[in-house]
């Protein structure tokens, strides 16, 4: 296995006295990159003391076993002619929301359905899935549903075609399975739950077994927890009985794949320079 040497170097700031930064460099297969290392600069105070504490150095070792994570996963994408150039600019790439990444596909093809059958003042009311209840971001599409089957009596999936099914059900799966990873306490990739929001993030599908992750847990039934805020609780409830009432015409497996085909194509090889 080829070696990643990945180094760290606090600067003061130029723009503020008293501010430090962290300069992070990456070297691996015979080239290497420099950047500023954001994630620390918009979550740590970095005031004189904390940069000479032994916290920051603990931070860095979370914040390298993340790197190295992707470094590894795009490596095995493109092999030898691989060059970490550029890596910087895809990191936010890979710190974004999955069941963003994916709903906004659902959003798009569910309101080109809609368009027809709602009136003006009721499209207007929508705004976007999720908009109308104000529920968190990884339950917009089931809590969406909801409103549209309670408010205008819409039954979504009366109007839609199978495939169309298939792909509405996969992003529920992921919004439920997103709201769960949040409150279940598990860690993120790079570790930094502490620092940052605790949801699925599009790195922690690439370089984890999240596939194997999702079918595990529809198998466990779509856990029933309790929820803090009763509007979570009535969106996560609309999802996990939409997906059961129909696990007869579509297995847990067709709706991982549909996640997962998405996922592939998401990747393109023109993300790392090729």
């Amino acid at each position: 296995m080829k070696k990643i040497n990945i180094k760290y170097k606090v600067v003061q700031s130029k723009k503020s006295k008293g501010s430090y930064n962290v300069q992070c460099q990456v070297v691996f297969n015979r080239t290497n990159t420099k950047f500023f290392a954001h994630f620390f600069k918009k979550s740590i105070d970095f005031s004189e003391e904390f940069v000479n504490s032994s916290a920051l150095e603990a931070i860095q070792k979370l914040y390298a076993d993340y790197l190295e994570k992707i470094v590894r996963f795009e490596y095995s994408r493109v092999g030898d002619e691989y060059n970490v150039s550029g890596l910087s600019g895809r990191l936010s790439f890979y710190d974004s929301f999955l069941t963003y990444e994916y709903n906004h596909k659902v959003e798009q093809e569910v309101l080109s359905l809609l368009k027809d059958k709602l009136t003006y003042n009721q499209y207007v009311q929508i705004e976007g899935l999720g908009q109308p209840v104000g529920i968190s971001s990884s339950l917009d599409l089931p809590g969406t549903l909801a409103f549209l089957e309670r408010e205008f009596s819409f039954d979504l999936f009366s109007m839609i075609e199978k495939e169309q099914q298939r792909i509405v059900l996969a992003g529920i799966l992921l919004g439920l399975y997103d709201y769960w990873f949040k409150r279940s306490g598990k860690n993120l990739l790079h570790g930094l739950e502490e620092v940052r929001e605790n949801k699925l993030t599009v790195g922690d599908w690439y370089v984890q077994d999240t596939e194997q992750a999702l079918l595990h847990f529809l198998q466990e039934g779509l856990l029933n927890d309790e929820f803090e805020q009763k509007i979570d609780c009535e969106a996560y409830a609309f999802g996990r009985d939409l997906i059961t009432s129909r696990s007869e015409v579509f297995t847990n497996e067709e709706l991982v794949n549909v996640l997962a085909t998405y996922m592939r194509s998401r990747f393109p090889l023109e993300r790392i320079g090729l």
